[in-house]
């Protein structure tokens, strides 16, 4: 699925310009990273493709969603957004209940939410029962130590 902003413009109720004709097309399967100094409207721009936010002028769409035309909630079927900040995207002290929220909320099944807990165990090797989950965020990032980049914002796009 792809996603096309277009002229994406918005500004604060407190008159702040944060984006001024930013345009964007990322295609199904690509990986992005947002970087820039603090200030600079990674935040701002991120936060309108699920729809946190909403344009004050362009277009933001989600393969053939426009994001002012559909809830976070819908949005949040096709758009995840992880946190700047680990301590505000985490609710769950182990993995496996951690990798179940997003999809329990949406309402699937327990059958449903084992097969992505086993999925997600296989694709990144973690044990979800017993780790906590910041000891295997730090077992990933030690993992994956030579791969390094400060990277503020990451979107990654599901196909």
């Amino acid at each position: 699925m792809n996603i096309e902003i277009t002229d994406l413009h918005f500004t604060y109720p407190g008159g702040l310009e944060a984006l001024r004709g930013i345009s964007l097309s990322i295609e199904p399967g690509e990986q992005v990273a947002i970087v820039g100094q603090n200030g600079a409207g990674k935040t701002t721009l991120v936060k309108h493709l699920n729809g946190l936010l909403r344009p004050t002028h362009g277009q933001v769409l989600i393969g053939d969603w426009d994001t002012t035309k559909y809830s976070v909630a819908k949005l949040a079927s096709r758009v995840g957004y992880v946190f700047q900040n680990p301590d505000e995207q985490l609710f769950s002290k182990n993995v496996g209940t951690e990798v179940a929220f997003g999809p329990k909320n949406l309402g699937f099944s327990s059958e449903q939410l084992q097969a992505f807990v086993k999925e997600a165990k296989t694709a990144v090797p973690l044990d979800p029962a017993v780790k906590p989950i910041v000891a295997a965020l730090a077992q990933v990032h030690e993992r994956n130590a030579k791969w390094k980049l400060l990277i503020n914002e990451t979107v990654e796009i599901a196909e």
